[in-house]
């Protein structure tokens, strides 16, 4: 389990988690509230330590069932970040250029309204693409830090405020969390956070 005692973006202390980048990874267990089939926006800010492929967040697996629903946001070390949606156990993604090693912080928002997917960096939109299906739910866990399935592709820097909706945010919503306004008039799945993992942690 990831370090809770490393500063966030603001310079806090102990408001931001730490991942070693070897056996560091938060994994939350499924429920309804996760099966994001008709749409769904990931929201996350990071640092990354190292030039590294390493999964932030994702919740598939694709030798359990089908794989539908399995949102993954990835670093590479090429400098991207890319986000797929699987279906069929076929990805679908889209990518922004975010440096893999940088002390800069970085957010990324993912969002998908049923019919397209988009990647937005820092408040500005970086790709997109058509995507319109029927998704199974995904019913494995959602795991944070390594790949969801195998024991790689571990983070290595910080990771704070993670916010999971089950709609696409809009532009001004994904503007508001990028210059820290409090979005208190989006309707989302933990009104009180607008984010569904803080329903198991308060993940600040």
């Amino acid at each position: 389990f990831p370090s809770h005692d490393t500063t966030d973006r603001f310079g806090l202390a102990n408001a931001a988690y730490n991942f070693d980048g070897l056996s560091d990874f938060i994994t939350v267990n499924n429920s309804a509230s996760f099966n994001l089939i008709q749409g769904m926006s990931i929201s996350i800010w990071f640092q990354s330590n190292s030039n590294q492929n390493a999964s932030i967040i994702e919740k598939f697996n694709p030798t359990n069932g089908p794989g539908d629903g399995g949102p993954q946001l990835v670093l590479r070390n090429t400098d991207l970040v890319d986000f797929s949606i699987f279906h069929n156990n076929s990805g679908n993604f889209v990518y922004s250029n975010a440096p893999s090693a940088t002390p800069l912080w970085q957010h990324i928002v993912a969002t998908w309204n049923g019919s397209q997917i988009k990647i937005f960096q820092n408040g500005v939109i970086q790709d997109s693409i058509a995507f319109s299906q029927n998704l199974n739910p995904c019913l494995e866990p959602l795991t944070i830090g390594k790949r969801a399935f195998q024991s790689d592709l571990h983070f290595n820097g910080k990771i704070d405020d993670i916010g999971i909706w089950d709609h696409a945010l809009s532009w001004q919503e994904i503007s508001d969390l990028f210059n820290a306004v409090n979005c208190a008039n989006n309707s989302a799945l933990t009104p009180q956070t607008n984010s569904i993992t803080t329903a198991y942690r308060d993940w600040e």
